[in-house]
């Protein structure tokens, strides 16, 4: 294996790895957001029953 095949190589997974991660922040940002909308409609829906938030 040559110098430059080890660096193209290398450049390759290192822009793999980086893309994987931000698909990661991609899809962690999703999950926070469906959770924060859950737990909003369950907070009215207790508000609108008339429980306290305490």
């Amino acid at each position: 294996m040559t110098r430059r095949t080890l660096l193209i190589g290398s450049v390759a997974a290192l822009l793999a790895g980086v893309g994987l991660w931000q698909l990661g922040q991609g899809a962690w940002i999703y999950v926070k957001a469906r959770l924060a909308q859950r737990l909003l409609q369950r907070a009215w829906a207790r508000t609108l029953r008339g429980g306290g938030h305490w």
